[in-house]
């Protein structure tokens, strides 16, 4: 009459799944050693960052663009900023490189015409590149929740590739990420 009784399994996965939500509020501190989440813009991927000290760390990122991807491993050294207004923002500046791949397409007109309209061909291109990168953003710690959001300007000079040489001092990104 009073229906089936609780399935343990069931109780388990929803016991497991509260676990994954409550501790890491209850691990914050106010500092971390390491990161891992996402970055959004035009090299946008995942990244995982660790500290090896108070001010310098290593991050380590994969992204995907122009219909490739690439690793990236950057320095960077923060410096906490607005101190008269808040101890939860960092300035952060750093360099580094990276290696990958990316893909293209080119158009070329065929000797066919349709109805007074050349048709066109396409051919898909792939090269791997490799190049330097350069990092300057703002981060916000938030000390009562394990997160941490960026905002970034990450400029690039690339080899091989589409052209041999391609610059791209605009990628600015916005990042996502869990502290640990």
């Amino acid at each position: 009459m009073y229906g089936n009784p609780a399935n343990p399994n069931d109780m388990i996965r929803k016991a497991i799944i509260l676990c994954f939500l409550v501790v890491p509020f209850m691990l914050a501190s106010q500092d971390y050693t390491g990161s891992a989440g996402f970055r959004g813009g035009y090299s946008s991927g995942i990244g995982f960052k660790g500290f090896m000290d108070e001010e310098k760390a290593l991050e380590a990122l994969v992204g995907w663009r122009d219909g490739g991807m690439q690793f990236t491993m950057l320095l960077e050294t923060y410096r906490p900023v607005f101190l008269g207004y808040s101890e939860h923002v960092f300035l952060y500046l750093g360099y580094g490189a990276h290696v990958g791949f990316t893909r293209w397409y080119e158009r070329y007109q065929g000797d066919v015409y349709i109805n007074g309209h050349p048709t066109y061909h396409y051919s898909r291109h792939s090269s791997p590149v490799i190049g330097a990168d350069a990092i300057a953003g703002l981060e916000y710690r938030m000390y009562r929740v394990p997160l941490a959001f960026g905002l970034d300007i990450k400029p690039f000079v690339e080899f091989f590739g589409e052209s041999f040489i391609s610059l791209n001092p605009m990628d600015m990104g916005f990042s996502v990420r869990y502290t640990f």
